[in-house]
């Protein structure tokens, strides 16, 4: 398998909030009405809408009512998603910041609540901290991109590295 481009912030927000019928950009990828039971976060605790333990990440398809409008599945809650814009700030921002080194994360993780798993959310991580937590949740992303290949919008993928 090749390599495929990692979407930038931009890109993978779309992909996740953008209602292309109502041309209105989504708080969560299903509205803008939190609902615990449309992604893997501690507040989840409904077998139905997937239910896994708190602390803990869920196989991949397991809340397909969280799917964005686009049908992108699982973008939030599981894992953080590396994006490839760097960590500096948006042009005009009166605090401007730039964290050489570090790259933009989104879509929050199993253990965040409705704040950190929101579309607009993004959090800074370096290359070496996202390494040893990727290891882990690469096979999570590849699946994900592969039940969502035919879809029309970005998808995240981590590249595994060959040792």
């Amino acid at each position: 398998m090749g390599w495929r481009k990692i979407a930038d912030g931009g890109g993978w927000e779309n992909a996740a909030r953008w209602d292309e019928k109502k041309q209105h950009a989504n708080i969560w990828p299903w509205g803008d009405t939190w609902d615990p039971e449309k992604c893997n976060n501690p507040e989840d605790h409904n077998p139905v809408a997937g239910g896994y333990k708190v602390n803990q990440s869920a196989p991949v398809g397991s809340y397909p009512s969280g799917a964005s409008p686009y049908g992108c599945m699982d973008m939030f809650g599981n894992a953080y998603e590396w994006v490839a814009d760097q960590a500096k700030s948006y042009p005009g921002n009166p605090k401007p910041f730039d964290h050489a080194g570090y790259h933009f994360v989104k879509g929050g993780c199993w253990d965040d609540g409705p704040f950190s798993v929101r579309c607009g959310y993004r959090d800074g991580i370096s290359r070496r901290a996202a390494a040893e937590r990727a290891r882990a949740t690469a096979t999570i992303w590849d699946s994900a991109w592969r039940a969502n290949a035919a879809k029309p919008a970005t998808r995240l993928v981590r590249p595994r590295y060959q040792h």
